[in-house]
């Protein structure tokens, strides 16, 4: 089901970056304030896509108000972390979380603007964030003597990220390099993000056995986070999928309902929601790896999920 259900979206999702329909460019120009056409405070948009908030309708000069502020969802799963699982994170999740809070501010940049660089911006930090998210999933509590190994992956990934971040930015957009550069990103960004979901469903069953005998750990509870995680991106990329082709109809919904903003509370949202639950099934991981040692899980509200450290117990993560 994974495969069959997250390989459809990604198939989608590709087509639509990748061939763009030209109904799909520039589609909010047609929707600007006062039924006129809308000083555009930053320029012609030139962006790839021009999403289905109206641009220029609350502030001058911020595009697409609602799917700008909303980026302050990607700054919450760090926060959280910060405050709740200081001891207990491997310094590779904090290194996810921090990119996670980049791709806030790109994609911030790119809504509040519309402009290509800008979404360059926002694009980017999402695929450093899923090439790091499969290499912590991918790699393993090496032995000691192959702690080089996976050293050598960490340089030789950022020193293709970096390549490819350079190339982007350096080249032309209409030349064959930054084209062939923009094939890299889409083709390595749908196939990392499929490859992680396959690769924390085995890590949540990892996490299950590792802890079934300790007490206080409820049977599956790993696959309970991996299966919750799953249904949030399902979820998000439902809705970026549906804000994009079906905005005509979401801007003439019957009985008076408003346009019901999903790219910017539904995408961001449960995006930024899949990403933490992530997180937390990476860092139990890194726990079973190194200890056998299970922190206990709380929960805000009965929904969200943390950990909470055992007094007095030493958790030894290794150095990913």
């Amino acid at each position: 089901m994974v495969a069959s259900v997250l390989g459809g979206f990604m198939v989608m999702c590709f087509c639509l970056y990748t061939f763009i329909p030209e109904n799909l460019r520039g589609r909010t120009a047609t929707l600007p304030k006062d039924g006129a056409t809308a000083a555009r405070f930053w320029g012609p948009n030139d962006a790839d896509f021009d999403w289905c908030e109206p641009d220029y309708v609350v502030l001058d000069y911020v595009a697409e108000f609602n799917n700008t502020w909303t980026n302050l969802f990607y700054f919450i799963p760090g926060v959280i972390f910060f405050c709740k699982h200081t001891s207990l994170t491997p310094r590779g999740v904090n290194v996810l979380l921090f990119i996670l809070g980049t791709i806030g501010v790109g994609s911030a940049m790119f809504h509040g603007t519309l402009r290509y660089r800008a979404q360059l911006a926002d694009e980017l930090p999402m695929h450093w964030l899923v090439i790091g998210t499969a290499y912590l999933l991918a790699v393993r509590n090496l032995q000691p003597g192959s702690v080089w190994k996976r050293r050598s992956m960490v340089i030789a990934l950022v020193l293709a990220e970096v390549v490819l971040t350079v190339g982007l930015f350096a080249s032309d957009r209409t030349s064959i390099t930054h084209n062939a550069f923009r094939g890299w990103l889409s083709v390595t960004f749908a196939s990392g993000f499929v490859s992680i979901f396959f690769m924390a469903l085995y890590a949540a069953r990892e996490v299950d056995a590792a802890f079934s005998g300790e007490k206080g750990w409820e049977a599956r509870t790993a696959a309970k986070l991996f299966r919750t995680a799953f249904f949030l991106f399902v979820f998000a990329l439902s809705c970026w999928i549906c804000d994009i082709m079906l905005c005509p109809m979401l801007h003439s919904l019957p009985f008076g309902i408003p346009y019901p903003q999903l790219h910017a509370f539904c995408w961001h949202g449960g995006s930024a929601a899949g990403v933490y639950w992530l997180a937390v099934i990476i860092t139990l991981r890194s726990h079973a790896d190194a200890d056998r040692s299970a922190p206990k899980l709380g929960w805000f509200s009965g929904i969200v999920p943390y950990l909470i450290p055992i007094p007095g117990l030493r958790h030894n993560l290794p150095d990913v």
